[in-house]
């Protein structure tokens, strides 16, 4: 990458993708069995998390465009509005109906996590029972995992994907209610496995594995669902040693996790200008300026930016908490 020694860092970036997913669903989980769920505080929280910095990160994705060109380039409204309504997905996998915009790959993610936050939003809206909803999500999504080697689209692609994220959710009710232990412990497992078998299989069938490296589509998406279930037996054998090596991990990127969100949408855009500059200063120099740069940046639109539009924005009353609901959805 780059030029540099760090390709195969960066091979394993869409298993860094899942692993966010699963931790993402374990955190919403998680607030959500600690307070009542109200739909307009979650969705006020979600939205302002999500676009707040996603706008200046458009922005420097096209200002990145225009240093390396050397002239403002066409705002490709039509990938612009894709981006802002998330629809955006990697160009290499089949049935993309966005590009990210201007080149700024990392932005594929964001529309996952969005629409697994509205397909939350929803469940926790209309749906009591825990069972009912992880029926529903399991469904789905082997669903659209059976259709996919058919008719290859974007949105199938999410609904699948739901299942690694809604891992994370589970893992997050097992967690607050003690039922981690034993052979229960596997249990947020079992949806994710099942669609995932139910990929591999349909894919199999279909179109077979035959010309397929790991790289390549349908491959790379069978790859991203098993790599939630590797995390997820990973994190189970963790736990099951005490979380050793824990706290020194988390003290060691305790100093990132506020502006790791800002980081992860801006660096592609920046690392681009270094990356074209390193013919005048060299290639070492302009890729630290650009890393340096990067963090800056993702600290003034997390810390600056996003701390004071947010505040800005009227926060929603809750409620008193509600009395402990079952799996069932039964009091």
């Amino acid at each position: 990458m780059y030029g540099l020694p760090v390709s195969d860092v960066f091979r394993f970036g869409q298993e860094a993708v899942i692993l966010f997913f699963l931790l993402s669903g374990f955190v919403i989980g998680h607030s959500t069995s600690r307070k009542p769920f109200n739909a307009l505080a979650y969705l006020r929280a979600r939205f302002l998390r999500i676009f707040i910095p996603l706008f200046p990160a458009l922005a420097l994705s096209f200002l990145a465009q225009a240093v390396i060109r050397g002239r403002f380039p066409s705002p490709d409204l039509r990938s612009l509005m894709g981006n802002i309504f998330m629809t955006q997905d990697l160009t290499s996998l089949p049935g993309t109906w966005t590009a990210p915009y201007m080149g700024n790959n990392p932005l594929w993610s964001l529309s996952y996590e969005w629409w697994f936050y509205v397909a939350f939003l929803l469940l926790m809206k209309f749906v009591k029972s825990w069972n009912t909803r992880t029926v529903i999500v399991t469904g789905l999504a082997i669903l659209a995992s059976v259709l996919y080697p058919i008719w290859p689209d974007w949105g199938l692609r999410v609904v699948f994907s739901m299942a690694i994220w809604w891992t994370g959710v589970l893992a997050a009710k097992a967690w607050s209610e003690k039922l981690l232990d034993g052979w229960r412990g596997l249990l947020p497992g079992v949806p994710l496995a099942a669609v995932t078998v139910a990929l591999a299989l349909s894919v199999g069938i279909v179109q077979g594995f035959g010309s397929h490296s790991l790289g390549d589509s349908p491959i790379v998406e069978i790859r991203r669902m098993a790599a939630g279930i590797v995390i997820f037996l990973a994190a189970q054998g963790w736990r099951r040693i005490g979380w050793r090596g824990f706290d020194q991990i988390a003290l060691a990127l305790a100093w990132a996790a506020p502006i790791s969100y800002g980081l992860y949408i801006v660096h592609r855009p920046i690392l681009s200008i270094g990356w074209h500059f390193r013919n005048y200063i060299g290639t070492a120099p302009a890729i630290a300026l650009a890393i340096a740069l990067s963090f800056v940046l993702a600290w003034v639109i997390e810390r600056c930016i996003y701390v004071k539009i947010e505040s800005l924005v009227p926060k929603v009353r809750t409620g008193p908490p509600p009395p402990p609901v079952a799996w069932g959805g039964q009091p």
